[in-house]
């Protein structure tokens, strides 16, 4: 949770990087709509595509409590 850019409420984030043999690249830090699994996992493809990707990414891995468990809130 981070504050917005408004300054007026707060929001999930989630971090995106992508890694490989000879790359290290943050794509972006897009804010999450509702924090579930379901949303993180919307946003972090949306970014492999924009980023025009899509057909080199081998795996993803996701860290966070939420996507593993559900967020309670």
């Amino acid at each position: 949770m981070v504050q917005s850019l408004s300054g007026k409420s707060v929001e999930d984030r989630q971090a995106i990087i992508v890694t490989g043999v000879t790359t290290d690249q943050l794509l972006g830090v897009p804010a999450i709509p509702n924090g579930s699994a379901e949303e993180v996992a919307k946003v972090v493809v949306s970014q492999v595509k924009e980023w025009k990707i899509d057909d080199k990414v081998k795996a993803m891995s996701f860290d966070t409590t939420n996507v593993n468990t559900g967020k309670v809130r």
